[in-house]
């Protein structure tokens, strides 16, 4: 019964393709790479190099990533940017700031809506004073939760950041680059 149904549908005909390579080629490529390296020192790094000296680079490269990353989310606090405009955002991240936001606009609504009625004994019979007073007390909470959400999606964004590997935040940096790029660019056409 095993030999009906194969998954794997083997063929013990075909014979794997045989790849030549010419070690002596990679070699001499490799040795003309290195020949290009200017300091004595990182050549023969290089070439004593195990897999213990990768890793270790790897980290300190992914340290001075961490750290240019933290120095420019600083910056964009002290010159007053938007959190979310200036970080690539995850979806748990982006939902923390979009229901702040959601929030406080569905407040705005509430208390326009409130006021909007007309100041009439009828009106005020049914709580038109108390449903604004409710509002208003809704509009003030939907605002701090809108203050807080950069510092808790922030909070959350470093705490990814600080596992992340190095791709992720080569990533970062590209971003908040290109989104500080944006902003001059902007601020130039503003100017003029």
């Amino acid at each position: 019964m095993s030999d009906d149904f194969d998954l794997l549908e083997t063929n013990s005909q075909e014979k794997p393709e045989k790849v030549d390579v010419n070690w002596g080629k990679a070699i001499d490529q490799m040795k003309s790479k290195l020949a290009q390296e200017d300091d004595p020192e990182s050549r023969q790094k290089i070439l004593n190099a195990t897999l213990d000296n990768v890793v270790d680079m790897a980290e300190k490269d992914r340290t001075t990533l961490l750290d240019a990353i933290k120095d420019l989310t600083d910056y964009q606090d002290e010159v007053g940017i938007m959190f979310e405009g200036f970080s690539a955002l995850n979806a748990a991240e982006q939902k923390i700031i979009d229901d702040a936001v959601k929030r406080l606009e569905r407040a705005k609504v509430e208390l326009e809506d409130a006021k909007a009625k007309p100041d009439t004994w009828w009106n005020n019979l049914w709580g038109r004073k108390s449903k604004i007073k409710k509002a208003e007390d809704e509009l003030a909470a939907a605002q701090k939760q809108r203050d807080g959400a950069d510092n808790k999606a922030k909070a959350m964004f470093q705490q990814r950041i600080e596992t992340a590997d190095v791709q992720t935040l080569l990533n970062e940096l590209s971003f908040k680059s290109q989104a500080a790029i944006k902003r001059l660019k902007d601020r130039e056409l503003e100017i003029k």
